[in-house]
């Protein structure tokens, strides 16, 4: 049986979107959390908190973790951007998953892409 993806708060946190984008990726990619631990050279005590959603990675582990599945960094990072606030530093936004089909389905139905 096959382990579940990361459960998703609501709004779901950086960590756990992460989690999820990097559980996905690695699942298409058809490696075991050792085989890419191995990879990128680290232990797979590594890897774990991070399909947890209990870590965010450091920018040259995003990177290798891209390179070792053979996806952009932008899919790791799929769902999430920052919004620069006027009176404060600002904050993440974080997309549910769900979110694309139920816009998809608002507009008529298939899966929202975005513009371009």
């Amino acid at each position: 049986m096959a382990p579940a993806p990361p459960q998703l708060s609501s709004p779901p946190t950086p960590q756990e979107r992460f989690a999820l984008n990097l559980w996905r990726s690695r699942r298409r990619a058809d490696l075991s959390q050792e085989d890419l631990a191995s990879l990128i050279g680290v232990s797979r005590a590594v890897i774990s908190p991070l399909e947890r959603g209990l870590r965010l990675p450091r920018i040259d582990t995003i990177l290798k973790l891209a390179a070792a599945m053979k996806v952009s960094p932008c899919v790791l990072l799929e769902g999430m951007q920052w919004r620069p606030g006027r009176y404060v530093d600002g904050d993440f936004y974080v997309e549910h998953p769900a979110a694309r089909l139920r816009r998809g389905s608002a507009q008529g139905g298939g899966i929202s892409r975005g513009p371009g």
